[in-house]
């Protein structure tokens, strides 16, 4: 079931995490654009895919609450990678870096590459703090190709 909720509810963000934690989807504000985020497990992970009609090639990027959460989602987080997040998160710098075991290939478009960003929204990186793992995260853009 979807629902609509506003940012100013005062449960919005709690219930937010409740379908995160519950393998839903949400829609929510980044620095950059609004954005439709999942929990990095498979099945949600497959929603999302299945929500954006994305192909398997696209990788979608991986919102973390905080720079220390970064070697939960990366195998090698080298020094110049970690220096420009230190310089420039939260905000939105994306960094292209080898992506754990532990995440789905399908997150990093079969590349084993994946892009992490940490948005300095207040309203999207507390639902991923409040969060055991951190949230995978797409555009809400349109992905269907221009005729």
């Amino acid at each position: 079931m979807s629902r609509v909720i506003t940012i100013d509810y005062p449960e919005a963000l709690t219930m937010a995490v409740e379908v995160l934690q519950a393998g839903g989807l949400v829609v929510l504000p980044t620095d950059t654009v609004y954005g439709v985020g999942c929990l990095l497990k498979a099945p949600a992970i497959d929603r999302v895919f299945s929500a954006k009609r994305r192909t398997p090639e696209k990788a979608i990027p991986v919102l973390l609450a905080s720079i220390d959460n970064v070697h939960q989602v990366v195998s090698d987080f080298s020094e110049p990678a970690r220096r420009l997040a230190e310089a420039f998160w939260p905000g939105p710098l994306t960094v292209i870096i080898p992506a754990s075991a532990k995440v789905p290939l399908k997150v990093t478009g079969n590349t084993g590459r994946l892009a992490v960003r940490q948005s300095r929204s207040k309203v999207g990186w507390p639902s991923t703090s409040r969060s055991t793992m951190p949230c995978t995260w797409v555009q809400s853009g349109s992905n269907q190709p221009r005729p």
